[in-house]
């Protein structure tokens, strides 16, 4: 079977829908093109949805580093732009985030000017900290159907559910799979971690680390408005709509589960030592896990080379860095 089509992205994830979603919106050539999107959810399965799904600007500052320049102007154009176009679809809440200091106090003073003792009832005692209003809590699985459904409004796009095995390039892109072959003038590889397994056909090297990102969940009804705690580095949300729990995450070189469960247990008792929740028993909660795509020094990437693009990289910060990214090379395009 032979398939054409303008336009094809590879990849369902936040990177692919989050390009495809600011294309729809902007007055790019590529709006006007015939798009396939090709994904294989259970061969290669996306991380977007095994991730604690969080925004927030945790005291990031411009002027202080290339990636800080991103991750500052990233969340800046999720909470101008994006949060207003989705905050009534029950899918991102916007939280004040409390970030708790236990074994970074000076290190942390240093990156916030306000810290302080902060109470809260469910903190077994009063710790230092800082309060960041306008954070956000995603979730995920609603969120991206939703993109979904806005991006089909706009665009001429298909799905198709296969695994690509081979790339070719001539003059216009061969994608091979098992029983077909799709050609296309323009490609976008959104494929995350998965982006190794062609690293010879891309443009220049893939010098990206596969990494493990992992957290529990539960399902339980807390009786409680959604809430988003941060201890050093540990994450305590919850996601009161679809009532779900989430402790976590960690990140991987590699895929050991068994190292992994073992610090989250770690992760989990700390957790008790901390708060009045009574929180249910560790082997109650769901391990969940997904890949991603860590650049050097973190620096989340979407390259061009004529038309092929990559976007890569983006580890802890794809809901924000995503949209950030793909609007600015969209930008690019149109000038």
């Amino acid at each position: 079977m032979k398939k054409k089509a303008d336009f094809i992205v590879l990849g369902r994830g936040i990177g692919a829908l989050s390009y495809l979603f600011e294309l729809s919106r902007s007055y790019s050539p590529l709006q006007k093109k015939k798009i396939l999107v090709i994904s294989a959810q259970n061969l290669a399965p996306t991380c977007s949805s095994n991730t604690t799904s969080t925004v927030s600007l945790t005291g990031i500052q411009t002027g202080v580093s290339p990636l800080g320049d991103i991750l500052f102007h990233s969340y800046e154009h999720f909470k101008n732009i994006i949060y207003p176009e989705f905050k009534d679809s029950n899918t991102i809440e916007k939280v004040t985030k409390k970030h708790f200091f236990i074994n970074d106090l000076e290190k942390a003073k240093k990156r916030f000017q306000n810290v302080s003792n902060l109470c809260d009832p469910y903190l077994k005692t009063a710790m230092p900290g800082v309060l960041e209003a306008d954070s956000f809590l995603i979730y995920p699985n609603q969120y991206q159907l939703v993109l979904e459904k806005k991006i089909q409004e706009k665009l001429d796009i298909e799905f198709a559910d296969d695994f690509i095995l081979d790339i070719k390039t001539t003059d216009r892109f061969t994608l091979i799979s098992k029983g077909a072959e799709y050609h296309c003038e323009f490609l976008l590889d959104a494929r995350g971690a998965y982006q190794k397994v062609f690293e010879n056909f891309s443009h220049q090297k893939i010098n990206e680390k596969v990494v493990e990102g992992c957290f529990l969940e539960i399902n339980i009804k807390l009786n409680c408005a959604s809430f988003y705690y941060v201890f050093d580095e540990l994450n305590l949300l919850y996601r009161s709509i679809t009532q779900e729990l989430i402790i976590g995450s960690s990140s991987f070189e590699g895929n050991q589960m068994i190292a992994n469960l073992a610090t989250l247990s770690e992760k989990y008792n700390r957790l008790k030592d901390y708060l009045n929740l009574d929180l249910p028993p560790f082997e109650s909660f769901q391990f969940k896990s997904g890949l991603r795509s860590k650049g050097p020094k973190r620096m989340p990437k979407l390259v061009t080379k004529e038309n092929y693009y990559r976007m890569s990289g983006l580890y802890k910060n794809a809901y924000s860095t995503a949209m950030y990214l793909s609007w600015q090379h969209l930008q690019a395009e149109i000038c």
